[in-house]
């Protein structure tokens, strides 16, 4: 029982830091879009402190310029990481906004 107690605990840090990053970007100027958040992207270090990698970077300051369909990495058309993407972001020229941020890590918390 205590092992589950543990690991529940060590899980709620996990997600609590995969959070306060992600805050952290949206409160960035300007502010930015992980817009590629999966498992796979988040790395967990000696201590259990949560990294987020290959993050697209859209800036709000470039999103009435360029499309955010033309800054979307290869990485993230995968079709493994479709299951993490809002349903709007898989039309022709998707939207990215810290809303399907918010929708990949619930995805991510299943």
């Amino acid at each position: 029982m205590t092992k589950m107690i543990a690991a529940l605990s060590l899980t709620r840090w996990i997600v609590k830091d995969v959070a306060t990053s992600l805050l952290y970007l949206y409160q960035s100027n300007p502010s930015i879009v992980d817009a590629n958040l999966k498992p796979s992207n988040v790395l967990l270090g000696l201590d259990f402190e949560s990294c987020l990698i290959d993050y697209t970077l859209i800036s709000s300051r470039l999103l009435p310029l360029v499309s955010p369909h033309d800054l979307v990495a290869p990485s993230s058309t995968a079709s493994s990481s479709l299951f993490y993407h809002t349903p709007e972001s898989r039309l022709p020229k998707p939207s990215r906004t810290p809303l399907s941020d918010v929708y990949s890590f619930n995805v991510l918390l299943l």
